[in-house]
């Protein structure tokens, strides 16, 4: 084998290794994006997945992971779009709600 060909075959063997630690870093990457988004879809606190994650704070991890918090249906939010809009309207995907339109008595006593 001559120089030049032992050369090309040298830089062809490390462009294929490159290309290799390449696809390894991005499975790594998506690997470790799917054990956080799993970690806080579940209810883990933010802090100790940030934690478990290397972050240098939770602020870094709740700005990238935030759309996976889990959220709670409030229903101050139906009871508002009820007396705004009566029955017309409903603020949940889930299985809709029959709301009745509260009296101004009750609105008191809740308050």
């Amino acid at each position: 084998m001559s120089d030049g060909a032992l050369g090309e075959f040298v830089t062809e063997s490390f462009r294929a290794v490159k290309r290799l630690m390449e696809d390894f870093n991005r499975v790594a990457d998506d690997l470790r994006h799917t054990f956080a988004s799993l970690m806080i879809s579940n209810g883990e606190d933010i802090v100790r997945v940030s934690r478990l994650m290397g972050h240098s704070n939770a602020s870094f991890t709740l700005n990238v992971y935030s759309h996976m918090i889990p959220c709670e249906h409030d229903a101050s939010g139906d009871r508002l779009a009820c007396l705004v809009f009566g029955n017309k309207m409903e603020t949940v995907a889930n299985p809709p709600m029959q709301l009745e339109r509260p009296s101004v008595e009750n609105l008191c006593k809740s308050a």
